[in-house]
């Protein structure tokens, strides 16, 4: 149940899933005479990024559900964000051509065409940028088209060398690339997620076996929504659910459960180790809207120290103002505890030894490569005490 102590954050929240049924639009009117502050409100749906599935979720409810004032807010941000997507969609129109035109194979990952898919609508959710998948064998001509074309790669800024390129596909999962003239970002990924968490193998395999998706324009490729459940509870759990738009795509597809094949799921899931990932998400979801567990996944929700440990994290990071983007010892805590297992613990801290600004503060042959080692914990401090200083 929803108790937070703000009770604007606690409306804001019980108004997310899409579209509200029964219970939901019961505890939305319960909850709606305790707010006294509609700018936190307002700030909350801002915050989780959910204000479209609010502004689509007040057609359920009586008109006069927000003040008017609250209520145009709604509209214009809602308005704003729907141009955004078609400012995105129209970004993949292009992509979709020039890969075409070159004999490129990609899939569409997150965004505007996603949300029609599970949604039944483009303009549920505010997307930031394109995420396309590309096969190993095809990313470096894709890589290049599209900075041929103009889409400016800022991460990696630089050129990589061979060993470099390979620590980065190893530690990381995408380039991110910036189009100036629609200020677009895109994501080209090669695996789903960082690789410790679900690899360029298993993400290859759920895309070969994923569903056709299609406008008038574009005819791609995007997961299965047994596949897709699977990544966005790794994902959500990556990003310790500190924003509440991470539930709105798995609320929809469990609330619809027709044809889902549970084993796939459970299988998609052990594939990668992903069971306690879900099982968060699954105990967090029970709590905040009362959801029941699917039958087929109750197995994964069982109590445990680590697991209170993880949920409290996250009811946390849930109520805090600004999502935390610090790294502290309690969030590396977090993320070594999300999978069983030391070889995955072992492998995340030796993340906090490899990062790319130090390529680009250090250029070094790569003989010289173990001398990052070295450099990574000056550089370190000298961010910390130039951070002091401001």
């Amino acid at each position: 149940m929803l108790n937070f102590t703000d009770p604007a954050l606690n409306l804001a929240l019980a108004l997310l899933p899409y579209p509200l049924n029964d219970a939901d639009k019961a505890r939305a009117l319960a909850l709606r005479p305790l707010v006294q502050d509609w700018e936190k409100f307002l700030f909350w749906a801002w915050r989780h990024t959910i204000v479209g599935a609010i502004y689509a979720n007040l057609k359920f409810l009586p008109a006069d559900f927000l003040p008017a004032e609250v209520f145009q807010s709604l509209k214009q941000s809602a308005r704003q964000a729907s141009l955004r997507n078609m400012q995105l969609i129209g970004t993949i129109t292009k992509i979709d051509r020039l890969f075409r035109a070159n004999q490129i194979d990609y899939y569409f990952l997150k965004g505007p065409l996603l949300s029609e898919f599970i949604h039944k609508t483009y303009n549920l959710r505010a997307s930031s940028d394109v995420d396309l998948f590309v096969t190993p064998e095809n990313f470096a001509r894709a890589d290049a088209l599209l900075r041929r074309e103009n889409y400016q790669r800022y991460e990696p800024s630089i050129e990589l060398s061979p060993l470099q390129d390979r620590v980065f596909r190893r530690y990381h999962h995408h380039f991110c690339y910036y189009a100036p003239q629609n200020h677009v970002s895109i994501e080209l990924h090669w695996a789903l997620t960082d690789p410790h968490y679900i690899g360029p193998k298993t993400s290859q395999a759920w895309f070969a076996r994923g569903i056709e998706i299609s406008t008038p324009e574009i005819k791609t490729k995007t997961l299965s929504r047994e596949d897709y459940l699977a990544y966005a509870f790794a994902h959500g759990a990556m990003h310790n659910w500190e924003h509440a738009k991470y539930f709105l795509d798995i609320l929809a597809i469990l609330r619809n459960p027709a044809g889902l094949d549970w084993e796939q799921i459970r299988a998609a899931l052990r594939e990668e180790n992903l069971e306690r990932m879900a099982g968060l998400g699954l105990r967090l979801m029970n709590q905040l809207w009362d959801e029941p567990v699917p039958e087929p996944l109750k197995g994964l929700t069982e109590t445990s120290a680590v697991i209170r440990f993880l949920e409290s994290y996250c009811l946390r990071a849930l109520e805090e103002p600004v999502a935390d983007e610090s790294i502290s010892p309690r969030r590396h805590l977090f993320w070594i505890l999300l999978k069983p297992g030391w070889r995955f613990r072992l492998f995340h801290l030796s993340t906090i030894l490899v990062s790319t600004r130090d390529w680009n503060l250090v250029p070094l042959p790569d003989f010289l490569f173990p001398l990052y080692f070295f450099i990574r914990p000056l550089a370190w401090l000298q961010n910390k005490w130039a951070k002091r200083a401001h």
